[in-house]
């Protein structure tokens, strides 16, 4: 079962390292542009990238902000559980439109 991290974990995580961004937990993307925005992302990964909470992230994709990464062959990717995989720039591209929207509405 999934434990989401306390608030103090979170700041950590998120929390830009020396000379780039933190993307996730262990990945640092330099701040010169050169982060893959090929990167596969779990929903938990994602969310963490965004600042918003994995059930953002499967709404963002029940509303067609966010589509599965797919494979040459158009096919879904997954993880071994099954659980559908995001690429980074998709990931950047549903959480810019969705606070443009909030923004929007607030």
């Amino acid at each position: 079962m999934f434990s989401s991290p306390t608030d103090d974990q979170a700041t950590t995580l998120l929390a830009p390292a020396a000379g780039g961004v933190s993307l996730f937990p262990g990945e640092v993307a330099p701040l010169d542009g050169s982060a893959d925005p090929f990167a596969l992302l779990s929903a938990t990964e994602a969310a963490l990238y965004a600042g918003v909470t994995a059930g953002a992230v499967c709404n963002w994709r029940r509303r067609g902000h966010l589509p599965a990464a797919t494979d040459a062959q158009g096919r879904e990717i997954r993880d071994s559980h099954g659980r559908p995989k995001y690429r980074l720039a998709d990931v950047a591209r549903a959480e810019l439109a969705t606070s443009k929207r909030a923004r929007r509405a607030a």
